[in-house]
């Protein structure tokens, strides 16, 4: 939920009903269920270690990054400050010249777009999720921009994106979600709670592997 001030009447009733809850999110009040979470700081790092090998071997670890954020849900926050971290800890010469809204394909869009209007160089972009991956590299293709002078890294991995890192066309690398884990894992806690079995509050699902062009064929 972006808003979850918008539900709470109704799932403050599904509570005092005794209904059980599983949610695919973890920065709000669980309503006496579950919250099922990725761990959203360990995404980031993993996206931004991947930046920073891309940075390394690609602009001889002189990286000038753009991140694309989304600062109003805090575990992208949490995710963001991972990718912070993971690339200047892979490529310390870098700069991380800006952060930028992302998170769907039009923020992502309009926030490239307005970077290149403005002159901003960077030849990296990490993004929180390939959605605004997506919409950043519809800018950059507009812009005529050469795919080997800028490079990003994301989370996801969905198939869209795979298929770009396959053809090397700006995206390079993204995170996968583990989504049969998620999957599983809500199944999991719906049941224990429809048998009033004890549960966390919180069940962490794991980050899967970074995908790459060395591995884009290999990993599910």
């Amino acid at each position: 939920p972006l808003n979850i001030a918008l539900l709470d009447s109704a799932l403050r009733s599904a509570q005092q009903a005794g209904i059980p809850i599983v949610f695919l999110a973890s920065s709000i009040s669980s309503y006496g269920g579950v919250l099922i979470s990725g761990e959203n700081y360990e995404m980031g790092l993993e996206a931004g270690h991947a930046g920073g090998e891309l940075i390394n071997e690609l602009f001889d670890g002189q990286g000038r990054v753009l991140i694309l954020d989304y600062p109003d849900m805090d575990i992208i926050v949490d995710r963001v400050n991972g990718l912070r971290e993971g690339v200047l800890e892979v490529a310390p010469g870098s700069e991380i010249v800006a952060s930028r809204l992302g998170g769907t394909r039009p923020l992502g869009y309009a926030s490239v777009k307005a970077a290149l209007a403005e002159g901003l160089g960077f030849n990296t972009i990490l993004s929180l999720n390939d959605a605004g991956s997506l919409g950043a590299i519809q800018a950059l293709e507009e812009a005529g921009i050469d795919p080997a002078s800028v490079v990003i890294s994301s989370v996801d991995a969905e198939g869209a994106a795979r298929d770009l890192i396959r053809r090397g066309h700006f995206l390079r690398a993204s995170v996968s979600v583990d989504r049969e884990g998620f999957s599983n894992a809500a199944i999991y806690a719906a049941l224990r709670l429809l048998a009033g079995e004890p549960l966390p509050e919180t069940l962490i699902v794991l980050p899967g592997p970074v995908i790459t062009a060395a591995n884009v064929d290999e990993v599910e």
